[in-house]
């Protein structure tokens, strides 16, 4: 195939519950990737620094996210804003599986430019040794997710969305250039959901980024949305803020609990040293060593509310 997109289209061709994997010769492919109602289908590159699927798009160009697109348009049809404004679209898929390539939206700063919208709220999305470039909103997730030693690069809001659950174990969650002033996540869950949980993770930021100035989370503000973000035994840099949660507006809960809002447990600095929490914003929590044996210890424990079982995280 000449283009990855192909590939995928040959895919969902042979069924949508036929086991695929697509294999991505070394190179740098300019294209967006459509993938619906397609299972079992894994997308490998040839490593992350040799495999590299981008593309220039954001909120300015295709205004709204793209979800409930039925078809790719045929040729000569009129494309219009309807395929959305990031890189790959995925919807309605399950066991969606990318592994060792990079996926960038290379538009930058100043408009909403997704690189991954995982649209399927059942459905279960895996990354392994991948990177995943952007801005703002680089990551746009639903269903259960896994990224495994990956590295998330973004400046505001760059990993969010409604995930039920979220792992990101061994990851390097990276603050770009430009974002002085940003926000790693915003969590829209539903009550009782994992939410999006960093686990051994390294928080790191690139040179410039001023100390102090990034937030673990701000709140989207919408009351019927839960802010289910949790920090397990990461190790984080100088960039961020003492406070360590946004707290305009306030998080729904406004007084987390083991199941719901804002947490951490045993968060290091860069040398392996456990940070003084003491000045971390009230609305947030340390969780107790219990909760982290019962809910956050391992992916495992983790996933352990996924109705199809925690198999295939392990």
């Amino acid at each position: 195939f000449m283009t990855v997109q192909g590939a995928v289209n040959f895919a969902n061709s042979c069924g949508q519950s036929h086991e695929m994997v697509i294999s991505v010769s070394p190179g740098v492919y300019e294209e967006q990737l459509y993938i619906r109602s397609k299972n079992h289908l894994t997308i490998r590159g040839a490593g992350k620094e040799s495999t590299v699927i981008r593309f220039d798009n954001c909120n300015a160009y295709t205004d709204g996210v793209g979800s409930g697109v039925t078809s790719v348009p045929e040729l000569g049809e009129a494309v219009g804003k309807a395929g959305g404004r990031s890189v790959v679209l995925a919807e309605d898929c399950d066991m969606l599986r990318f592994e060792n390539l990079s996926l960038e939206n290379t538009h930058g700063h100043g408009s909403q430019a997704e690189t991954v919208y995982f649209n399927s709220d059942d459905g279960r999305l895996i990354a392994v040794n991948c990177n995943f470039t952007g801005e703002q909103d680089t990551v746009e997730l639903k269903g259960w997710c896994l990224f495994r030693d990956c590295t998330l690069t973004g400046d505001v809001d760059f990993i969010w969305g409604y995930a039920r659950t979220a792992l990101f174990e061994s990851c390097e969650i990276r603050s770009c250039e430009n974002a002085n002033g940003g926000y790693i996540v915003q969590a829209r869950c539903e009550s009782g959901d994992r939410g999006f949980v960093f686990l051994d993770c390294d928080i790191t930021a690139e040179s410039g980024v001023a100390d102090g100035s990034v937030y673990l989370a701000r709140s989207g503000g919408d009351g019927s949305c839960f802010d289910n973000v949790t920090y397990i035994g990461c190790r984080m840099g100088d960039h961020i803020a003492d406070a360590g949660w946004y707290s305009s507006p306030a998080p729904n809960p406004s007084a987390p609990s083991g199941e719901n809002g804002w947490k951490e447990y045993l968060s290091r600095n860069m040398s392996g040293m456990f940070l003084d929490v003491s000045s971390r914003y009230s609305g947030s929590r340390q969780i107790s060593a219990q909760e982290y044996e019962s809910r956050y210890k391992d992916a495992a424990a983790i996933f352990s509310d996924c109705p199809e079982g925690t198999d295939w995280v392990l």
